[in-house]
């Protein structure tokens, strides 16, 4: 079963759109700020200010024609950038931390074809400011999709195990729920740790982006690695570049282990080690997604 739906150039297209053209993405929560390096150029941000900016023009028009405005502005609590943005200081329009408790009320997304969806795209479940009631609720409200599978990545891996562990109150983990943490240098390799003491059905690593080797990387009770490069996000973002050689490096001791594995993306064209004899790469503005002729796209299910 794939994760990744494929578009006109055979290219998987990621958790925004799948083949049947729904979304596939869940966000109780919408806003963050950075904690480390893989956030720098961080998709969410820019998604949550053109929300922001088309929704407040779209209330100022419905005001202006004398129709009620918006019952609710999504994406209106401003952020601030830290250290690990491109403009440290700044105010970030739209990117505040919000809990929307009126969505644990409701049935989650189905997934579509795929069946599976990504939840919080746009925060991080384990953010500091979310209480483990609301985690609770998240829990919950995926139980009542029993037949698709959820996606949780995390940086905030510290707050994993207990957060987790009270908001399952002693039940067993959610047979439908993959929880991960993301580790994008040597330097965060004990989020693994963190994740192993975390109840869960399914562990996963996403190393993405990937901007350095991971000689560290402790795969112990790890049942999926999915790894992708930073991709090339208009002029001001370049895409930090992966090594082949660091793709290969994880890719082997997967292999070795009989972990799945998933390559998702060189980022760039640059990157790709051998563009000429990978199908993927011809259109593919991302550089192709074919290590060493083959198209790694396994799932623990």
């Amino acid at each position: 079963m794939r994760i990744y739906a494929k578009d006109k150039y055979g290219k998987r297209s990621g958790w925004h759109v799948n083949e049947v053209g729904r979304g596939c993405t869940w966000n109780p929560i919408t806003g963050c700020n950075d904690i480390s390096e893989g956030c720098r150029f961080c998709y969410a941000r820019g998604v949550a200010e053109g929300c922001h900016l088309k929704q407040t023009a779209l209330n100022a028009k419905r005001i202006a024609e004398g129709k009620p405005g918006l019952r609710h502005l999504g994406y209106q609590k401003p952020g601030v950038a830290g250290k690990f943005t491109p403009f440290p200081g700044a105010t970030l329009p739209g990117f505040g931390v919000e809990l929307r408790w009126d969505k644990l009320k409701t049935l989650p997304p189905h997934g579509g074809k795929d069946r599976r969806v990504f939840v919080c795209a746009c925060s991080d479940l384990f953010h500091n400011s979310v209480p483990v009631d609301f985690v609770k609720g998240v829990f919950e409200a995926l139980a009542r999709r029993p037949g698709t599978t959820y996606h949780v990545f995390s940086k905030r891996a510290s707050r994993m195990p207990a957060v987790v562990s009270q908001a399952l109150g002693g039940d067993s983990p959610r047979e439908n729920l993959i929880l991960g943490v993301t580790i994008e240098s040597n330097k965060y390799v004990d989020r693994a740790e963190f994740l192993r003491q975390t109840p869960a059905a399914v562990r996963c690593l996403s190393l993405s982006p990937l901007l350095d080797s991971l000689p560290d990387l402790d795969l112990t009770d790890i049942d999926w690695v999915s790894l992708g490069s930073e991709c090339v996000r208009g002029k001001r973002n370049q895409g930090r570049p992966v090594q082949a050689d660091w793709v290969r490096s994880v890719r082997d001791r997967c292999v070795s282990r009989g972990i799945p594995f998933m390559f998702t993306s060189w980022g760039q064209p640059s990157s790709n080690p051998d563009p000429k004899n990978d199908p993927s790469f011809p259109n593919d503005p991302h550089g192709g997604c074919f290590l060493d002729g083959v198209e790694w796209d396994q799932s623990p299910q």
